[in-house]
């Protein structure tokens, strides 16, 4: 995710969020730089938009459609640096759409405020980011020896791919290609409606989500057929509770649903709660249950119910 970022207009003022700043950055690229300034800052006022007030700092820095005004830029720095930093942990900016521009905002209030903090929190984050993307990397390069196929992947679209099937990218390789750019993008517009400064953000997610849900059906067919292979070797409640689990797992990231889990840990009496989970689990499975479970996953394919708990409402 690391890359070079220069101070060039046209890369400071990209556009990643909708609404005003779209218009705004339209306006600048036409050559209409008091416009552009004028939306931006309404943008900020009316929306709370964080891209808006990166711009407006950028603007007063060089004096683009209004005056020079070194003390306001900073100003403008400084609730870019609050609006991102305060709400997320580091590793969560790793992903964030606006990390190029904090890591900008950081070098000017740096540079400004003559203050190491800056440039001390700029090189944890960029230290955290990188060994996260190295860790990513070893990952999916580990993932790609072993399933060649899933190379079809863009290398920006490559999250997470040891939790799919290599059977997966072999059959359907365009679907795999689709849903996991899909993917990142709804986990993209989702980092920026959690800081709540994109009106349009929440609505692209929801809008990504519905695509998502209705191209999946293949992956969650196999999923349900594998977690049925699964139950038949099962030989205990707790491996069968691991096929469940396995594929509750799966469907969940799938739909980019949060999983809940309590566990006996969360127990007012944790030591006997979870000495009785060990001795409940380690009972043989008996036939009839295992029967009840295939005949679930069975007329859950017949249904194309593939979702599970929150996953049947989220987002909608």
């Amino acid at each position: 995710m690391k890359r070079l970022f220069f101070l060039i207009m046209s890369l400071t003022l990209l556009n990643l969020q909708a609404g005003t700043t779209d218009t705004a950055y339209a306006a600048y690229k036409k050559g209409h730089a008091v416009e552009a300034f004028t939306l931006y800052r309404r943008a900020w006022e009316k929306e709370g938009s964080t891209k808006a007030a990166y711009n407006l700092a950028v603007f007063y820095e060089k004096g683009i459609g209004t005056s020079r005004n070194l003390p306001e830029a900073q100003k403008y720095y400084r609730i870019v640096h609050d609006r991102i930093y305060r709400i997320f942990p580091i590793r969560k900016i790793c992903d964030d759409p606006m990390l190029p521009y904090y890591r900008k905002t950081l070098q000017k209030l740096t540079e400004y405020r003559k203050k190491d903090h800056y440039r001390k929190l700029l090189r944890e984050i960029d230290e955290s980011c990188t060994e996260q993307e190295q860790w990513r990397a070893k990952a999916n390069a580990r993932y790609l020896k072993a399933c060649p196929a899933a190379s079809v992947i863009p290398a920006a679209d490559r999250i997470d791919l040891d939790r799919y099937d290599c059977v997966l990218f072999r059959n359907y390789p365009r679907l795999m290609k689709e849903y996991l750019h899909l993917y990142r993008q709804r986990k993209q517009f989702l980092l920026l409606a959690e800081r709540g400064d994109d009106l349009e953000a929440k609505h692209k997610a929801v809008a990504t989500h519905r695509r998502i849900k209705k191209i999946v059906t293949p992956l969650m067919r196999n999923a349900l057929k594998k977690e049925e292979r699964c139950i038949r070797k099962a030989r205990t409640v707790g491996e069968l509770s691991r096929c469940n689990l396995n594929y509750v797992f799966f469907a969940d990231h799938v739909m980019g649903c949060e999983v809940t889990m309590e566990g006996c840990n969360f127990s007012p009496d944790p030591k006997r709660a979870c000495e009785e989970e060990r001795r409940f689990f380690a009972q043989p499975l008996k036939e009839a249950d295992r029967k009840k479970a295939i005949d679930a996953i069975r007329e859950a394919l017949r249904k194309g119910d593939y979702f599970t708990g929150d996953c049947r409402t989220q987002y909608l």
